[in-house]
């Protein structure tokens, strides 16, 4: 027989003397903290590299301009303001406009960071209540400071050049001349025909609304037009700090949710209920939205298509969520408002909607969207019985019709949520003596309600089926091992 170790003096220690409830709240305390700032950490990171992909980093500053990316991530807003020079300056003239878009990519990947870093350690050991509650008050508090500094760190200069597919041609203007053709710089007249021949040109001393804001003399909204004026932007701070630590605390709560080992008070019966449910959608949209900025990372590795790489790791995820909600005959529509937009050609204003109607009706496209949410429900369906009880002798039918609604119910204030999280807008307006002339709002949107409604009925069916499936299929080999 081997002989026994002899123990060292801080195992002695240790093992007569186990570590304080102090100790103990410090480490809980420490690994919260760390979970918070893993997330911030990657978010900012795929936010650089998509960036990146963009042309973003010869006048502007990456880390910058990722710091706002991460601030939209969780929810806030950036504000964008081109300032006008010379006589514009003096007119109190210039451009401002507020962003408000969630890239769900940056927000899915932050996520599962944060829940995995915070319930990996907790797999080895069960917490009690109090260190729970000291681990999780650590990471919300230190995500939301962290998401505060970014806000503060994210502003600078960003020149419209540097926009990839909207920077400068090399004859002045933006490529294809839509914006100078829109505000009367082309040939077709735009703005300047709409305002009566020479617009405001008459108005401002013969030079026109573009002299009065540094045009062709200065350095405004002529550059502007042109693609070369530096944009200031910054993140709004308290909308970073309120945003960010709803953004904690809701990811943590849903987290804890979904894990099925993570243990829940014993009042809690219709948590216990609703989990299985709840884990298997949130597994299948986690995987499914993740596979494109899992690609989108690749791209950007291995790849040669910087701006298709760029694009999946921050579009990915939302063009998930827009076939799957095509799919259940949710529509989302592009609209712009404003006094701008009614100067505007009617062909040049973003109005339109896509839905399963507006396919191309020469070829069934419309059977890609459906298929896609079909496959994508049912998979729903099937995994929460498979990770639910199995249904009692001779109660098949009445267990998949509860299956089915607990499933329908959570389907539905998914798709609601995420139609929201993926909308967004952006509003620009120009100023002249400090009060603002022309305005316009552009915004995609789809309808959550009747997202809600779809997602409703739509889950309540693959939750029926998918439980019925799994009752005559489930007593096979493969299907008990699925079930571990």
């Amino acid at each position: 027989m081997m002989a026994k170790r002899d123990l060292t003096a801080s195992e002695r220690r240790g093992a007569t003397n186990p570590p304080s409830a102090a100790d103990q709240n410090a480490r809980a305390a420490l690994e919260g903290t760390a979970a918070a700032l893993a997330a911030v950490a990657i978010m900012a990171a795929l936010s650089a590299i998509a960036l990146s992909h963009f042309g973003i980093g010869e006048d502007a500053s990456v880390p910058a301009v990722a710091a706002a990316m991460v601030t939209l991530a969780v929810g806030g807003s950036v504000s964008l303001d081109a300032g006008a020079s010379g006589m514009g300056r003096a007119l109190g003239s210039g451009v401002q406009g507020t962003l408000e878009l969630m890239p769900l990519g940056i927000s899915l990947a932050g996520a599962v960071v944060f829940v995995i870093a915070f319930s990996l350690p907790l797999r080895r050991q069960g917490p009690g209540p109090g260190r729970l509650t000291v681990r999780a008050a650590a990471a919300v508090g230190a995500f939301t400071v962290a998401i505060t500094v970014l806000a503060m760190l994210g502003r600078g200069p960003l020149r419209l050049a540097e926009l990839g597919p909207w920077s400068a041609a090399p004859g002045g203007g933006l490529r294809g001349g839509r914006l100078r053709d829109h505000l009367g710089g082309g040939g077709g007249g735009g703005l300047r025909d709409r305002l009566g021949g020479h617009g405001l040109r008459d108005g401002l001393g013969g030079g026109g609304l573009r002299g009065g804001l540094g045009g062709d003399g200065g350095q405004g909204s002529g550059e502007l037009l042109r693609g070369s004026a530096a944009v200031q932007f910054h993140a709004d701070v308290s909308s970073a700090l309120a945003n960010g630590l709803v953004w904690a605390a809701v990811v943590l709560a849903l987290g804890w949710l979904v894990w099925r080992r993570a243990p829940l008070p014993s009042g809690w019966g219709w948590a216990h209920r609703i989990r299985p449910a709840l884990s298997a959608t949130a597994t299948v949209l986690v995987t499914l939205m993740s596979i494109g900025t899992a690609a989108g990372l690749v791209l950007s590795v291995f790849g040669e298509n910087g701006s298709l790489a760029g694009g999946l790791l921050l579009g990915a995820a939302t063009g998930v969520l827009v076939t799957l909600a095509l799919g259940i005959g949710v529509p989302w529509s592009a609209s712009a408002g404003g006094a701008a937009a009614e100067l505007l050609p009617a062909d040049r204003i973003p109005d339109g909607t896509l839905s399963l109607a507006s396919l191309p009706t020469g070829r069934p496209l419309w059977i890609l969207p459906v298929g896609f949410a079909m496959v994508t429900l049912l998979v729903c369906g099937v995994l929460a019985a498979a990770r639910g009880p199995s249904a009692p002798t001779g109660g098949r039918l009445s267990h998949a019709v509860a299956a089915g609604g607990r499933l329908g119910v959570i389907v539905a204030i998914a798709m609601a949520v995420l139609t929201i999280l993926a909308a967004g807008s952006m509003e620009v307006g120009v100023s002249l003596l400090g009060t603002e002339l022309l305005g316009t709002e552009v915004s995609l949107h789809a309808n959550s309600a009747l997202a809600a409604a779809s997602g409703l009925a739509g889950g309540a069916v693959s939750g029926f089926a998918g439980s019925l499936l799994w009752e005559l299929f489930g007593s096979t080999r493969a299907a008990r091992a699925l079930k571990e």
